[in-house]
């Protein structure tokens, strides 16, 4: 059987999650202990982020207990089960920024004193954070081996 040339021109490939692995790109939940890592060397990789560091890491373990209360309370998981992943990371993270329009469950109730306390003392702090983040996603998390990056694409540029 041979397809046609019109027939390629209608193909596509849907990759999913995990498909840039095999290049060197990290892994959702490896992102998120990276994020965890940068904030602890924050100074060695950008100056511009050092006097948000405190924050940054006070935030980062509030997010992650607050995955870990909402996934409890839903009984998602198991317990113990390492499930986090830096999509429910930053969606949680956009909530806090966009507070005014959403009430971001579970960080409601007596939590709702430490997002105060962060936003006097450091103003935009949450978008801060998200920017530090997105530049850690760019600069390193995406990071690939083009060698590797081939070998992963050669079946498609075969086929």
């Amino acid at each position: 059987m041979t397809l046609n040339n019109k027939a390629f021109q209608k193909i596509i490939f849907l990759l999913g999650a995990g498909a840039s692995y095999d290049a060197g790109c990290r892994l959702s939940q490896r992102m998120l202990t990276s994020l965890g890592d940068s904030i602890n060397n924050i100074g060695a990789l950008d100056q511009n982020y050092l006097n948000y560091q405190n924050d940054f890491k006070e935030i980062y373990q509030f997010i992650l207990a607050s995955l870990h209360y909402q996934s409890a309370m839903k009984e998602i998981l198991p317990p113990n089960t390492n499930y986090l992943n830096i999509e429910d990371f930053v969606m949680i993270l956009r909530q806090l920024i966009d507070k005014e329009f959403i009430i971001p469950y579970p960080l409601i109730g007596n939590w709702n004193d430490k997002i105060t306390k962060w936003e006097l003392r450091n103003g935009d702090i949450f978008s801060y954070f998200k920017e530090f983040t997105i530049l850690q996603l760019i600069n390193n998390w995406t990071r690939f081996d083009q060698n590797q990056a081939n070998n992963t694409l050669a079946p498609i540029r075969d086929l």
